[in-house]
């Protein structure tokens, strides 16, 4: 559990610095800050199409890095999902050139608070279940390539020798 949380702290936090700042703070130099559709600029959905697959992309590297040091893939599903909360909670918090702050709504639309927090549980579930897969997905790979080098490392390598060295040793005694 300490390697789901540490690696799933890590990979969170550098994912916000690289996605939630860094791409973001790209996109308002390269584009400005108005609004990102196909006719007035692409390039904004072509960063925000890049910042996504990267997110997807780092929920499977902290799930590779916990598996490969627990032997265990299920905690790589932990290690996205703690990436996730990790990048939620930083880019709930600050995000350049957001608008509002979310926390801060007024609850008194149509539904009021209940609706609220029936949108607020389902759009934090879907992507918490995608990057627990997604870690999921990565923690196989590393869960399996780390027991293969511990048995690798744990084996002796037992070498055959060849039919022609052997014929080349038995040849070294009798010329001896």
């Amino acid at each position: 559990m300490r390697a789901a949380i540490k690696w799933g702290a890590l990979v969170g936090v550098a994912s916000y610095l690289i996605m939630g700042l860094g791409l973001t703070v790209l996109g308002l130099v390269a584009f400005g800050s108005g609004p990102a559709t196909l006719d007035a600029s692409p390039g904004k959905l072509t960063l925000g199409c890049a910042s996504l697959f990267l997110l997807l992309f780092a929920f499977s590297a902290a799930g590779y890095f916990t598996g490969r040091e627990t032997l265990n893939a299920g905690m790589g599903a932990i290690a996205g999902m703690v990436a996730f909360a990790i990048y939620g909670v930083l880019v709930t918090i600050y995000a350049p050139g957001g608008g509002a702050n979310v926390l801060a709504q007024d609850t008194s639309g149509p539904g009021g608070f209940v609706m609220q927090a029936m949108a607020v549980f389902v759009t934090v579930t879907v992507p918490l279940g995608i990057a627990a897969l997604m870690g999921w997905l990565g923690g196989r790979p590393g869960a399996m390539r780390a027991r293969k080098a511990r048995q690798a490392q744990a084996s002796p390598a037992v070498t055959t020798p060849t039919p022609a060295a052997e014929v080349r040793a038995d040849a070294a005694t009798s010329e001896g």
